[in-house]
């Protein structure tokens, strides 16, 4: 490796790994979750482990084009994104000045079982559309693991008009988070019962599609809900292990799949545990489109500006009834330049190609700022239960939000996943607010600071909230 290169890793090592590190030095152990973890995560495994693997195995290689002299210009990318993240989210915003609701009491367990099963019904409607369009029965669905072919029914006709409804099954992601919180305080057993076998019903659901994002959303998001509700930091072994069996499982997938037909476990007969775990690492092959994209653009197709942004915008709109309605110009490019039928590229090729390195810079700004705010929605009310599922969700988007570089992808991402429940969540939460200006001002009348708020749900810790904690110590920038 040239100097220049150990240079733009040793960077990014650096801004990895103090962001990771600052979430676990904390003593608020609840700063584990800001934004910047699971960012830096998700640029480690495309920008870090991926492409060092591939480099150590020598297959530097992809769509017939050696990448070996231009992998800097991918890493160099990952870099000036990352650190522009890290700029955005430094940019700090004015948080809530009104306290919710905080525990569970028997008023917002009602609230939260009513919401569960809204958005359980949207989900199940979901998946009761895939099962007819896809014509496959519903023992299929729920249970995709096979040693064989099974049936042909690859092509879910139907899929151009109810698209939208069949984008309901991201519901139940929000809805398991609420489970999480609903099922907090009963015994391991019965938990294991009541949470558990519906995540891994729905796992099992997702894997009938053959892709491995909803599954990696979904278990992020109750896994985030869990810690949060208690304001703790997951051990270091449990994420290691966390973090392992999330490669592995997606290992399984990329290397089983049959999209539309569940996983054919007979196509890796013969493969070993480690062969199926380095399968895990195939997403993080985009690290090259991110090079191919640099190295011709704009030396053989111009920059595409705001493209990515009118087709997001435009997306509700049927093209039958629009027909010149923007398409995703990056589509063309990669099919021209990979000859194949489309690649992806992580979120800072996407910029690249609104802007060069200018869209990189800004791109990574805009994404920090952006969720610099919902970090401030979270720390102005870190035990609402509601709070805490929808906080879960957006830091697992993360994931999708840097690992494709598809604007029209990730917004639908958070509006199938997170918008429901913050629906619910305006339509339960007002009165939650009346009730906390009400305490206000009886506290005010009685001559209590307007600090003072009693709290209307259980009783959960009795420490300070990390609000009420010196304004700096600990804080994540």
């Amino acid at each position: 490796m040239s100097p220049f290169e150990i240079a733009i890793i040793g960077v990014l090592i650096l801004l990895v790994g103090g962001a990771i590190w600052a979430g676990f030095r904390s003593p608020d152990e609840a700063l584990f979750f800001n934004p910047l973890t699971m960012i830096s995560a998700v640029f480690a495994y495309y920008f870090l482990v991926g492409p060092l693997i591939s480099l150590s195995m020598g297959t530097t290689n992809a769509y017939g084009i050696e990448f070996r002299g231009s992998m800097w210009k991918a890493w160099l990318a990952g870099a000036v994104g990352l650190a522009s993240v890290f700029c955005g989210f430094g940019i700090r915003t004015r948080r809530s000045g009104v306290r919710l609701v905080e525990g569970v009491g028997a008023r917002q367990r009602s609230v939260l079982w009513h919401s569960f099963w809204v958005l359980a019904f949207l989900g199940l409607l979901g998946f009761g559309y895939d099962a007819y369009v896809s014509g496959r029965s519903l023992f299929d669905l729920l249970l995709p693991i096979h040693a064989g072919a099974v049936g042909t029914a690859t092509e879910r006709q139907g899929m151009g008009a109810g698209n939208y409804l069949f984008l309901l099954i991201n519901t139940f992601i929000p809805a398991l988070c609420l489970l999480t919180i609903l099922t907090d305080e009963q015994p391991l057993f019965k938990r294991l019962v009541t949470l558990g076998l519906p995540v891994a019903q729905v796992v099992l659901f997702y894997m009938s599609l053959g892709f491995r994002h909803r599954i990696v959303i979904l278990l992020i998001s109750v896994g985030a809900t869990a810690f949060l509700l208690r304001g703790k930091r997951p051990k270091p072994w449990i994420l290691l292990v966390g973090t392992a069996a999330l490669v592995l499982m997606a290992g399984l997938i990329v290397l089983t799949r049959n999209y539309g037909e569940g996983l054919d476990l007979s196509q890796i007969k013969g493969l070993g545990l480690s062969e199926v775990f380095l399968g895990g690492f195939n997403d993080a092959a985009t690290f090259f489109t991110t090079a191919l994209v640099i190295g011709s653009v704009p030396r053989v197709f111009p920059f595409i500006g705001f493209n990515p942004l009118w087709v997001a915008l435009t997306i509700p709109i049927p093209r039958s009834y629009w027909p010149g309605k923007p398409v995703p110009l990056p589509l063309e490019y990669f099919a021209y330049l990979t000859h194949t039928g489309g690649q992806a590229v992580p979120i800072v090729g996407e910029h690249y190609l609104m802007a060069g390195w200018i869209g990189v810079v800004l791109g990574g700004v805009i994404v920090g700022i952006i969720y610099r705010r919902f970090w401030d929605f979270y720390r102005s009310n870190p035990r609402n239960p509601m709070v805490i599922a929808i906080y879960a969700i957006s830091w697992a988007l993360c994931f999708p939000v840097v690992n494709r570089g598809y604007l029209a992808q990730t917004l639908m991402e958070f509006f199938f996943d997170m918008m429901p429940l913050v629906a619910l969540f305006w339509i339960t939460g007002e009165s939650m607010r009346d009730n906390v200006r009400g305490q206000r001002g009886h506290y005010e009348m009685e001559g209590f600071p307007v600090e003072t708020v009693e709290r209307t749900g259980s009783d959960l810790d009795s420490g300070p909230t990390p609000d009420d904690a010196p304004s700096n110590e600990g804080e994540i920038l």
